[in-house]
């Protein structure tokens, strides 16, 4: 009995990761040959040249890596996708998202999303930050004990407007 009732809960958390439709057409793709590639919508653009720096969760520089950069200009601030990976299992995350938000973010979740990017489990943690930002931290399964991050900002004025490229680029998602 005991197997059965582990089986139907392993369902029940595997139901509510849910998939993410495309609102807008991809305009552009972007790629890491040999990684992942997902579809941005106009004005979205791939940097050639990754120049930000990673910080860990309490704010200190740290040594992870960033893998790949984009962005949309815009008058009041711009609109920014960071990506890179992470060592460990999901399944930490999963625990707590809000109190993984408060350490990060300062304060609580604005929303938790449990989606299916290009068919793996992963967490959206939507998040208003420093500076008038909203930030929509991805985190999601990659390989065995690795997981990629990304950060999806934009200025907390536009963030509503800037939803439906998120879920574009979630939704087109292809891993390689």
């Amino acid at each position: 009995m005991g197997v059965l009732i582990d089986a139907v809960m392993s369902m029940a958390r595997a139901a509510r990761f849910r998939s993410v439709r495309a609102v807008l057409p991809p305009d552009t793709w972007f790629e890491l040959p040999g990684r992942l590639r997902f579809g941005m919508p106009w004005p979205w653009q791939q940097h050639t040249e990754v120049d930000a720096e990673i910080v860990d969760d309490t704010g200190q520089a740290g040594a992870r890596v960033p893998l790949g950069q984009a962005s949309a200009p815009r008058t009041s601030g711009e609109a920014g996708v960071l990506l890179w990976r992470g060592d460990g299992s999901l399944e930490p995350y999963l625990t707590d998202l809000a109190g993984y938000c408060r350490q990060v973010y300062g304060g609580p979740p604005r929303s938790l999303r449990w989606i299916r990017l290009g068919g793996v489990r992963a967490v959206v943690i939507e998040a208003d930050t420093a500076n008038a930002q909203r930030t929509h931290r991805l985190v999601a399964e990659w390989g065995l004990n690795h997981t990629l991050h990304g950060e999806f900002r934009t200025p907390a004025d536009a963030a509503d407007g800037y939803r439906p490229h998120l879920d574009t680029m979630l939704a087109t998602w292809q891993w390689a």
